[in-house]
């Protein structure tokens, strides 16, 4: 017996060698002779087969006929053939690719023409994971294919996976040529998905203006806004596609200084694009003192919200420059945080803050909740710190929730900034004395603060033991209790409700040899990855309340108490999200501990009490 793939690789066969030989299908792929021969473009063998009754439809492992083959080839002879002799046009694989798809997608001009002569109205639709072949083509801009397909009845209103309409498929493909084509068969420019965005808010960074030029000219609307407001400028903007957004804000002249949500045009601009986007909308109209409520007030607040770091520090000093040049007034007042420089002492780059203290910002205005940008700058670290040479009248000032600066000094993590700010409060007369019950309005004394672990504006993972034992060194007691809602916590229960790492955990406990442990909290609450309180900016756990009547303002397990105070009184607030994960499990202390203040009290616990060896 000979194999047939060894006869594939000879030639022309003879009829009585296909007689004898093996046909067996592949073990490993379920190929048979005429799929590798087919896929080869080896017509006369095809052909010879074909004579021998092989069958034309039998499908491989993959669920693919022989048709399959020669179209991913583009072996148009084969596919003739094949057809002639009875494949099935309409013939899907396991993952719904048919031959039509095949070709589509590898732009086999011939192949597609031959397959659509042999109508397959069907087929017009397959292909895999919910593509088709006119998805295919013009993801690759295939425009010729294209035009096909569409020739044959492809429906160019037909949603491709369900989601997107062919024209914004094509969008968001780049794909130029494939749009001039489907502009000919009465595609709906006015469509919308289910979250508002129409054909024109697909483009990307790399979308030529030509295409956007094109649409709007046969009638796509630019004004169009998702279900969030915002028209096709912003996706520009969000794009960081300049060409585009100087053509709709200079040519087509859209509105610019509508807000969205807590930010104009040109505060996302400020805070996510370039220099030359910046340039584009203030030049086209673009308002540089536009004052909006939330999170980013106004465009200089919105830049020093920009990412902190080499590449790029130096840019966001030209924009706040640039903005300055053009009439953005350095203590224009508005947003959560007031001023531009409360923003900038807690999200931006050291040289945007040295700029604007050299451009005459105020550094003891107070934003609404009685915080000065000394308060904000002190989440920073030492570095921060230092630029704003604070008095020690402006460290010792509380805020509306009667937190001091040391309150917001220990979440930094830096130990070098706590003692700075602890030697200001023990100089003050005021405070000399009294520095050790310094508490908030819930009673939350600085340790209970650093027991949260974690500042978000500080880049990478701080140890937060330093502190917090500098801080039980300075007198600071591990047992007093804190308000939390409706009990009253140890600092040790606020880090376990935090996730804090168990060393911390372990310093923190508050009993000594012989004594009883009582913990109030033993669950942590739900990691809310990604946010952080809008009030005290720390990750969100646990119970978070979120507010009806802004765009987007939250408030943690702590800050939300206090709402009333820190928020306008008739805004309605909501519980978000679960307080615990599903699987939580409740926090086990330690089988031994030893406060490195006190080496020689050593503990175990059984059964939640701690007992002295």
């Amino acid at each position: 017996m000979v194999d047939v793939q060894d006869i594939t690789e000879q030639g022309q066969p003879d009829p009585s060698d296909l007689n004898n030989a093996v046909i067996d299908p592949n073990p490993d792929t379920g190929d048979t002779p005429l799929h590798v021969s087919a896929s080869q473009g080896r017509i006369e063998i095809v052909s010879s087969l074909l004579e021998n009754n092989a069958d034309v439809n039998l499908r491989n492992k993959l669920g693919e006929v022989p048709l399959h083959s020669a179209a991913r080839q583009g072996h148009l002879e084969v596919i003739q053939l094949l057809l002639a002799r009875g494949a099935d046009v309409n013939a899907t694989s396991k993952n719904g690719s048919s031959a039509l798809y095949l070709a589509s997608q590898r732009n086999r001009v011939g192949v597609v023409r031959a397959l659509l002569k042999h109508d397959p109205l069907p087929d017009l639709y397959y292909g895999s994971e919910g593509s088709s072949p006119l998805a295919a083509a013009i993801c690759y801009d295939y425009a010729e294919v294209v035009a096909l397909l569409l020739e044959a009845g492809v429906d160019v209103k037909r949603l491709i996976a369900g989601r997107w309409s062919p024209l914004a498929w094509a969008v968001n493909w780049n794909s130029e040529a494939s749009i001039r084509v489907m502009l000919e068969y009465q595609p709906e420019l006015g469509w919308k998905d289910a979250k508002g965005y129409s054909i024109l808010h697909y483009i990307n960074q790399a979308t030529p203006v030509g295409i956007v030029e094109r649409l709007i000219r046969r009638g796509a609307d630019p004004e169009l806004a998702n279900a969030n407001g915002a028209s096709v400028i912003w996706a520009a903007v969000q794009a960081n596609n300049q060409p585009i957004a100087q053509y709709l804000a200079s040519v087509v002249k859209v509105n610019l200084n509508i807000p969205v949500g807590d930010e104009t045009l040109l505060h996302l601009a400020c805070r996510c694009s370039s220099l030359n986007m910046v340039q584009t909308l203030v030049d086209a109209g673009a308002k540089v003192d536009r004052v909006c409520p939330g999170s980013y007030g106004t465009p200089l607040q919105a830049t020093c919200c920009r990412i902190i770091d080499s590449d790029h520090s130096d840019e966001t000093v030209k924009i706040v420059d640039y903005l300055v040049q053009k009439g953005a007034r350095v203590n224009c007042k508005g947003g959560n945080l007031h001023s531009t420089l409360h923003r900038a002492c807690l999200s931006g780059a050291p040289e945007v803050i040295e700029y604007l203290l050299a451009a005459g910002a105020e550094v003891d205005c107070k934003d609404s909740i009685g915080r000065s940008p000394v308060h904000l700058v002190c989440y920073r670290g030492l570095e921060h710190y230092q630029l704003l040479h604070p008095r020690d009248d402006a460290l010792v000032a509380p805020d509306s929730t009667h937190r001091t600066a040391l309150h917001y000094a220990v979440m930094s993590g830096d130990l070098d900034l706590v003692r700075q700010v602890v030697e200001s409060h023990k100089r003050h007369p005021d405070h000399k004395d009294s520095y050790q019950q310094l508490v908030d309005n819930d009673g939350w004394t600085p340790l209970h603060w650093a027991a949260r672990c974690v500042s978000p504006m500080r880049q990478g993972k701080t140890d937060m033991r330093p502190v917090i034992q500098y801080l039980l060194d300075e007198g600071y007691d591990r047992t007093a209790k804190a308000k939390v809602r409706n009990q009253e916590w140890t600092a040790l229960d606020i880090a376990i409700y935090q996730g804090a790492d168990e060393m911390v955990k372990a310093i923190l406990i508050p009993v000594e040899a012989g004594e009883r442990l009582k913990v109030t909290q033993r669950l942590p609450g739900k990691r809310h990855d990604g946010d952080s309180c809008d009030i005290c900016f720390l990750p969100l756990v646990g119970f978070v309340m979120k507010c009806e009547d802004c765009y987007d303002f939250r408030l943690c397990f702590k800050c939300q108490a206090s709402r009333e105070l820190l928020h306008p009184a008739h805004h309605r607030f909501w519980q978000m999200w679960r307080e615990y994960d599903s699987r939580v499990e409740e926090w086990q202390p330690p089988k031994k501990v030893c406060h490195s203040s006190q080496p020689s009290l050593a503990s175990t616990a059984r059964d939640g009490y701690w007992l002295s060896d």
